[in-house]
């Protein structure tokens, strides 16, 4: 009897010290996951200016919000066969009269865009460029992209000209505030166009390589975030304003979400390992027909053609 109880005693101990381990493992456990969610400081030192008091209120202790703690760093996956491609990548911003550097007038985007249809160029979306140059999918045998800066209202009258035609562009726009405004937007996202972020004010003066990181955070990261609330788009690509980056801009594109970014000045040739500062052409208002044909042809690549009609793989 005695033994017994001994017996029933050593195993009460030991059940007791396994729950006890147990509940300690899963205590530090726990503190060991609040301590991985728990957001890393972003920004060590917020400027002065009111812009950026107003930023550094928002995010008082300097850290990334939750949600973009939470959403994984931009990233592609694997590359299954990278390749570059050189295609016309075009440049535009208002469409009014008269002619200039950022205006182009509706008559002369008609025909721009007519000798594009007659000489067999189609238009082609951002996700479909960067799928290819991963190594996925393919394209028209001679993809064009065509994208409009700024948000302005004269490019409704543009976007009417693509729609007549079967084609399609990519808008930047501010999740500040653009001529456009949201419900104009939503309709000409409706219509099967693309937008895409060109930061919260665009800034230029100083441009987004001078500002503080709390600034540039704010930029990068709250357009995305108006625009997703907006439009209901995820808004993963991003055009600088003036063309401006560096390293540090970069650096916290990828942090704010960003899969690829467009600069402003360079040509057509696409690589992934720059992806985050692929080139485009900007349209001059003042270009001949023949003069842009030029243009489009010097950006324009001779793959090999599939038996599909497209670009090779």
């Amino acid at each position: 009897m005695v033994v017994r109880r001994l017996y029933v005693l050593v195993l009460v101990v030991l059940l007791v010290m396994g729950i006890g381990d147990r509940v300690a493992g899963s205590s530090a456990a726990a503190s060991g996951s609040a301590a991985a969610r728990r957001p890393r400081p972003l920004m060590r030192s917020l400027g002065t200016s009111l812009q950026e008091a107003e930023v550094a209120a928002r995010y008082p202790a300097g850290v990334l919000p939750r949600s973009v703690a939470r959403e994984p760093a931009s990233s592609q996956p694997p590359l299954v066969r990278p390749r570059a491609i050189t295609l016309p990548v075009l440049m535009y911003h208002g469409f009014t009269s008269p002619a200039g550097e950022y205006e182009v007038p509706i008559p002369v985007f008609r025909e721009q865009l007519d000798w594009l249809k007659s000489h067999g160029y189609r238009t082609v979306t951002l996700p479909q460029v960067y799928a290819y140059m991963f190594g996925r999918g393919r394209l028209p045998r001679k993809p064009v992209l065509i994208t409009m800066d700024d948000g302005r209202l004269s490019q409704l009258a543009a976007i009417r000209e693509l729609r007549k035609r079967g084609m399609r562009a990519v808008l930047f726009v501010m999740g500040g505030g653009n001529q456009l405004d949201w419900a104009q937007l939503r309709k000409i996202k409706s219509w099967g166009f693309e937008i895409e972020s060109h930061t919260m004010t665009h800034p230029l003066h100083p441009p987004l390589t001078k500002l503080s990181s709390a600034r540039l955070w704010y930029e990068l990261y709250n357009s995305r975030r108006v625009l997703r609330q907006r439009l209901g788009v995820s808004a993963r690509y991003l055009a600088y304003p003036g063309g401006a980056y560096d390293a540090r801009v970069v650096r916290m594109a990828r942090k704010a979400g960003y899969v690829g970014a467009l600069g402003a000045w360079g040509g057509g040739r696409w690589t992934p390992a720059q992806r985050f500062s692929e080139p485009r052409m900007l349209v001059r208002g003042d270009l001949s027909v023949r003069a842009f044909g030029q243009l489009v042809r010097s950006m324009t690549s001779k793959p090999a053609e599939s038996p599909g009609g497209g670009i090779n793989p």
